[in-house]
């Protein structure tokens, strides 16, 4: 089960609960998800998947939003990646993030 104050001082970006997820997945598909974690880095990504992770917390990743639909209200903890939106071109390599 889910704790948000634990997900709050995990201090790995905004956490938000009972997100309406219209405006987060292309087909505007109206559900909701318990929770959402914004985090700011990769430090606090890879923090807030273990913490998922030992707790046996289900998670989904979402980016844009064009790759998923839901059916029902998402129970688990979806993490956006708005944050990891850098672009970075040097010489003949790009870097981009996932957001």
């Amino acid at each position: 089960m889910v704790n948000l104050d634990k997900l709050k001082k995990l201090k790995c970006g905004k956490i938000e609960s009972n997100v309406n997820l219209l405006k987060y997945n292309t087909y505007r598909v109206n559900a909701v998800a318990k929770y959402m974690a914004f985090p700011e880095n990769e430090k606090d990504l890879i923090k807030l998947i273990g913490y998922l992770k030992e707790n046996n917390i289900k998670y989904k990743i979402l980016g844009g939003g064009a790759n998923l639909i839901f059916e029902n209200d998402y129970d688990g903890v979806l993490i956006k990646l708005d944050n990891f939106d850098k672009l970075v071109i040097e010489d003949t390599k790009i870097k981009v993030g996932a957001g």
